[in-house]
């Protein structure tokens, strides 16, 4: 047995409802879409002094409410913001900057654990992660790596200036009388 399509007398009609519904819907979309930077504009500032208390305090713990409070802005429109305008959400920039701060550290011949300390993390094994998840090295390796670097760099420029008395693999300069 076939079936036989069945012709309904209002389908032409649903089909142009659904159809002019749909256009109403995506202009409104596209109004709303359009009118975001101007909305946004307004937002700049209160993302602006929220950055600027992140950046001064990111070794210590804000919660999202003390950092609106600050903004002086929803909380929920402070994040929604925030992600626009710098490309993160507030605690992944914390958590960025804090890594950028430990890699600061690490270079400098600091260990691990007073770098995990220093910078705001609780403790060693939670840089450890957020370390290897966002520079793509353990901070090991990257200690380890700095370390070989920047004495090449030494050694390399104590050589130029023919100043350089090299002990056990490492390069010293000379210093001048006193």
């Amino acid at each position: 047995m076939t079936r036989s399509r069945i012709s309904y007398p209002y389908a032409a009609w649903c089909t142009r409802h659904v159809d002019h519904r749909m256009q109403r819907i995506a202009h409104r979309v596209f109004e709303r879409g359009a009118a975001d930077p101007n909305r946004r504009k307004g937002f700049s500032a209160a993302v602006t002094r929220a950055r600027a208390l992140l950046d001064e305090r990111f070794t210590e713990t804000i919660d999202l409410d003390a950092l609106a409070a600050h903004a002086r802005l929803d909380k929920f429109r402070l994040c929604r913001a925030f992600r626009e305008q710098v490309g993160l959400p507030p605690h992944a920039y914390v958590t960025h900057r804090r890594v950028a701060r430990a890699q600061d550290l690490l270079a400098r011949g600091m260990s691990q654990a007073e770098v995990a300390a220093s910078v705001g993390f609780y403790d060693q094994s939670l840089m450890h992660r957020h370390f290897k998840r966002i520079v793509r090295l353990t901070p090991g390796a990257f200690a380890r790596a700095t370390a070989v670097h920047s004495r090449t760099l030494c050694e390399n420029r104590n050589a130029s200036l023919g100043e350089a008395s090299v002990s056990g693999g490492f390069a010293r300069r000379s210093l001048p009388p006193e």
